[in-house]
This record gives C-alpha cells, structure tokens and sequence, in this order.
C-alpha cells in the first residue's frame, strides 16, 4: 500500500508542476538562432486518436488535442510546417521508430525508448491510477494488483511498467483507453491501469458507468516530451527552442488552459484527506504578513493558495519563525515554502521553481522515484 510519505511526495511533484503553469513569466526574450532556418520545411507528425486531451480527432477527423496544439505552435514559432497523420498509439510509435515520421507530440521518456528515438525537453507531466468496478476496493500499487486482471493499452506505459516489472498478473490489452474503460464496466477485469486525467475524461465522454478512479499511484509518473527520430539533432534543436519561445511568450500557458484545465472534472478536491501544508513569516510585506484580521495574507500566500486552487486542494499555512519553517521544511513536517532566496548549498534537500522577482519559491522534493514513463 502506498504510505503517507509516498502520496506526500507524489503531491509535491503535482505541486511543482501546477506552480510553473501559474508563475507568469516577467521577462520575454526570444533566444538567438545558432542555424539557419528554411522557412516551411515540412515535418512528419504521428499522432494518436484515442489520448484526449492530449491527442485526439475532431469531427472532420484531423488531428486535435493539447500535443497537437503544442506541436503546430513550436512549429510555427521555428518556420516548420508539420503534416498529420492519425492512428492508434502502437502504430504512430512503431512508425517513428521505423522512420516514417519525424516527431510524435507526446511520447513519455522511459530509458528503453530512449535508445530507440530521441526526446526533446519535456513539456507535461502526468499520473496513473487504477480504475476499478464500483464497489469494489480501491488499488494503491502495482503490488496490490497482483495476481488480478489488469486491462492495459497495448504499448502503453502502463503496460510497460508492468511487464518490465514481471507483474504477477494477467494482462488485458486493448488499443485504446476507452476501450479498456469499457471492457473493465462490462464486468470482465478487475481493473485499468492509465493516467487518471485521461480515464477520468474518458469516462465523462463516453458516459462510462459502474466504474471509479482510485488513487494516485506512486510507482512512477509520466514525463511526457516530443518524440523524435533518431539522428535528427537539428529538428530536435529546433524543436527545443520553439518549446522555449512558446513557454515564454505565454502561447504554452493558452494551450493548457484550454486543453487542461478547461476540460479537468473539479467536482471533488482530491487528497482533501492529506492537504499542502506551507509556513509564512509576518512582517515581510509585501509577501508574507497578517493582515488586520488575523490571517496571513501577502502576494506569496494568495500565488500558493492559486496553486491548491488548481490542484483541488486544501491549504494549510501556519505563522511561525523563519528557523522553524526551515527545520519543517526540511523534516517534511510542510510541502514547501512559498518565498525563499535562492542560496546555492539548499539545493541538495529542496527543488527550486522560477524566480518569483526578486525572491524564488522553494519546494522541498524528497527522494522521489525518477523512474517515469506513456
């Protein structure tokens, strides 16, 4: 079962991710091409039918989703013209394994893929739960899953982790989440294994019943980048800088709001049981102080109560000295704290987010799992 220690961490990666969507960046620049660019070259995209909201197919049947939106804005920010082909996830991947592609907008980094394409600078993140019948208990780990039915999408990273870990289990393998979400409603599995986002989606889109999301898992994450060819280290350059310019110039921020967090269910906060927990110093407006009613208040406490806003989370923040909010920070006893300059030796306990100018937020990590994988 995963323990306290392993969700508290598992919502500080959440918490880091949902902290740099948030920060608005104060300085734009546009950085300095280093090669020549031949304005509309055309690059092969590959992209799946069945993700959403990542990548999906509208009514006309082209190419549509969050990596799609992303992918066509890095391109045109680097004078490319990408061109789409659709298909399901095992055949968009073997295609550009193969070659025939050039990028597929979303692919989750895992050291095996990597000897076989190349990865760009990673540009979302994402987690996995097991879905399982109404009624029944909820899982928590692969370990809990085993000796069960666990359906799977065929190449996917869930179906991965599972079969790099020996899993102990049967395996049902479908070509699509929906799909799987699905056979798993008819009675058939014990459960699914796939990002929540998307099976949460999913089963509002397709009005799947008798079936629930369980918790988080902590075993690994998705760190989701672009996939591209191998060999192809000037498309890959370019590509890393167009994910630059467009995260810079706020185009990153309007593509996630609409594909994200426009279409994210909010109808319950999760982990209510376990919210972030933050200290703040009074008298160092305008940051951090108590207002006239008692309550801390500042521009660092409403960013961090914008965080949990977006997480669906309680926030529990607690005035207290600077010295115990650090030895709390650093004991685990709070996920983070919301203003801290940025000194060099904190940086082997504590990950530290964009500069908020002219201080930087600081979040304590933990020794999380590295591993991730889609």
């Amino acid at each position: 079962m995963v323990t306290i220690m392993t969700l508290r961490r598992t919502i500080r990666i959440s918490l880091i991710y949902c902290m740099a969507l948030i920060i608005a960046m104060v300085v734009v620049s546009t950085p300095l091409m280093c090669f020549a660019q031949t304005s509309g070259s055309v690059i092969k995209v590959g992209s799946e039918v069945e993700f959403p909201p990542f990548a999906e197919v509208d009514q006309e049947g082209r190419a549509a989703g969050f990596s799609v939106d992303l992918i066509k804005a890095v391109s045109n920010t680097m004078g490319l013209t990408p061109s789409f082909t659709t298909g399901s996830w095992d055949k968009m991947w073997n295609g550009l394994v193969s070659g025939r592609f050039d990028v597929l907008p979303i692919v989750a980094i895992t050291e095996e893929r990597k000897q076989r394409v190349d990865f760009s600078v990673p540009h979302t993140e994402t987690f996995d739960a097991f879905f399982v019948k109404e009624g029944n208990p909820p899982i928590h780990s692969i370990h809990e899953a085993e000796n069960k039915t666990i359906v799977v999408m065929r190449s996917d990273a869930a179906h991965h982790e599972l079969t790099d870990r020996t899993f102990k289990g049967k395996l049902a393998i479908v070509d699509t989440i929906p799909e799987g979400l699905l056979l798993l409603s008819s009675g058939k599995q014990d459960a699914m294994l796939c990002s929540k986002l998307i099976g949460v989606l999913a089963m509002e889109e397709y009005g799947i019943k008798g079936i629930t999301a369980g918790p988080i898992i902590g075993d690994y994450k998705r760190v989701f980048s672009f996939g591209i060819k191998k060999g192809a280290g000037d498309l890959r350059e370019k590509i890393n800088q167009g994910l630059a310019i467009v995260k810079s110039n706020g185009e990153y921020d309007r593509i996630y709001t609409k594909w994200l967090i426009s279409r994210t269910p909010h109808k319950t906060k999760p982990q209510k049981q376990t919210p972030l927990k933050t200290i703040i110093i009074d008298n160092y407006s305008p940051y951090t102080f108590v207002n006239s009613k008692g309550a801390p208040d500042g521009y660092s406490v409403e960013l961090a109560k914008s965080v949990a806003n977006v997480m669906g989370m309680d926030l529990d923040i607690r005035v207290d000295t600077w010295q115990n909010a650090m030895s709390a920070l650093k004991s685990g006893q709070i996920d983070f704290l919301p203003m801290m300059a940025f000194p060099r030796k904190e940086k082997k306990y504590s990950i530290f987010l964009h500069p908020i100018p002219p201080l930087t937020m600081l979040f304590l990590s933990g020794p999380v799992r590295k591993k991730s994988a889609h």
